[in-house]
């Protein structure tokens, strides 16, 4: 399928690892338990997901320093398989965070 063929395959977030296949090619797994009112940060290159233990409200939020932003963040490619993948101009994102450039929402 298009995925297989896909740079930025791991985009497709169709695959959850089980812990025991991850150990079997040495990468030790971290657990944790998500407390209401608690966050939880993942860091660039990592594979993360979860299920959820009953009812549930989520929300999740994609913030980066400007470290990454000219960084890592530059590297970032993007899907190209799917019409409504998310993009983010990081060239306008960066010069509007290094002049301070608020954006109003109301106007987006």
């Amino acid at each position: 399928g298009e995925a297989a063929e896909c740079p930025e395959f791991l985009r497709h977030k169709r695959y959850l690892f089980s812990p025991t296949v991850l150990e079997g090619y040495g990468i030790v797994p971290a657990t944790v338990l998500h407390m209401p009112g608690e966050f939880v940060v993942t860091f660039p290159l990592s594979y993360h997901a979860g299920f959820n233990h009953g009812f549930n409200l989520a929300e999740s939020s994609n913030f980066a320093l400007k470290s990454w932003v000219t960084g890592a963040g530059a590297l970032a490619g993007v899907c190209g398989c799917s019409a409504d993948s998310v993009t983010i101009d990081l060239a306008d994102f960066l010069a509007n965070l290094l002049t301070g450039t608020v954006i109003d929402h109301d106007q987006v």
